[in-house]
């Protein structure tokens, strides 16, 4: 399970070695809470929404948890202009992954 300080921090170009990142990735259970989160907001949501919608009180968590999905490329963060929020969204590996995800495991996550 990834820690805060011991998490999947690079995405490897092996392709066993993706498949064991990825498995590394679904049985933590907070990273696939947030990869649910915006599979089914593809506009994307903010830090403090995510943050609300995870519900883990603890907003340095949640940030850490958003740092380590987008060093895997799962996500990617799009800033705003004119002072609106940024946004964070799936990569499109990260759609790809979603879509693997709730199709094949027992997630109990449904494709957007």
């Amino acid at each position: 399970m990834s820690g805060l300080m011991n998490g999947t921090w690079a995405w490897p170009s092996d392709s066993k070695q993706q498949e064991t990142a990825l498995h590394k990735v679904v049985q933590d259970h907070r990273l696939t809470a947030i990869l649910e989160i915006l599979g089914k907001n593809p506009g994307g949501l903010s830090n403090a929404q995510i943050d609300n919608l995870v519900a883990n009180n603890s907003q340095w968590r949640t940030s850490w948890l958003m740092k380590e999905l987008t060093a895997l490329g799962l996500i990617e963060y799009k800033a705003e202009l004119f002072g609106e929020s940024g946004r964070y969204t799936l990569s499109e590996y990260g759609k790809t992954c979603y879509q693997a995800l709730a199709t094949n495991t027992n997630l109990g996550i449904k494709p957007s």
